[in-house]
Parts: structure tokens; C-alpha cells; sequence
């Protein structure tokens, strides 16, 4: 359990410092092999960690994205029926 936590800060602290990096794509992954590493884990194992943590973020918010843009496509583009 320490672990998970010493890594799981380990890689905030990582993606954190290289905002300049879109979406910190190849840091995290990155990150979770050298210091999944340094902790025991073998490198598969690490890597399929980051891609665990990928697929959970794209399974959150690829959906609350698309909700976003059809509630303001709403507001933006109303439909004829909305007018009058």
C-alpha cells in the first residue's frame, strides 16, 4: 500500500512538472517504468499500470467531453422550434 502511494505521487509530481507535454503523453508512461522499477516492479508490469490509468481516464472523461460540447452546442446552435 506504500508503495502505491509513494508511486501514484511519485507520477503526480511527474505529469505536473511537464505540463508543456499534450495530455503528458509518453511522461507518465515513462515515469511508471523507471520508478515502478526502482520500487520491484518489473517493466511490464509498470507499463501496464500507466495504460490501466490511460483507459481509466479516457473511459471518464472522453464522455463528460462529449456532454459538455452537446449542452453547448445546444446553447450556441437552438433549434427553430426553441425560437419561437
Amino acid at each position: 500500500m506504500l508503495n502505491a502511494l509513494i508511486i501514484e505521487s511519485l507520477i503526480q509530481a511527474l505529469s505536473s512538472t511537464a505540463f508543456v507535454v499534450p495530455a503528458a503523453l509518453g511522461v507518465q508512461e515513462g515515469g511508471f517504468v523507471v520508478i515502478g522499477g526502482l520500487m520491484g516492479l518489473a517493466a511490464e508490469t509498470a507499463l501496464a499500470l500507466a495504460l490501466l490509468r490511460r483507459v481509466r481516464d479516457i473511459t471518464l472523461f472522453v464522455p463528460a467531453l462529449m456532454i459538455w460540447q452537446f449542452n453547448l452546442g445546444k446553447r450556441l446552435f437552438p433549434s427553430d422550434k426553441a425560437r419561437v
